[in-house]
């Protein structure tokens, strides 16, 4: 009975990534909606971010870790 519940699981799983991946396919594939999900990203104010969450976490000099991380160039 479980080997017949893990089967399930694995495929249920293995749908659900399969219909991510229809989807993010059409989505990169358009040159707009791309282009514009850059914008987005670039607009986004991650200093602010980043020092409410070293104000949150206790934890100086996150800014340079996250900088190195989300670089965007």
């Amino acid at each position: 009975m479980a080997v017949g519940r893990r089967f399930s699981r694995v495929l249920q799983l293995q749908t659900s990534l399969n219909h991510l991946c229809q989807t993010s396919r059409g989505v990169v594939s358009s040159a707009g909606i791309t282009t514009q999900m850059l914008d987005d990203w670039q607009a986004i104010d991650r200093v602010t971010i980043t020092k409410q969450i070293e104000f949150a976490i206790g934890r100086q000099h996150l800014a340079t870790d996250l900088k190195r991380i989300t670089i965007c160039e």
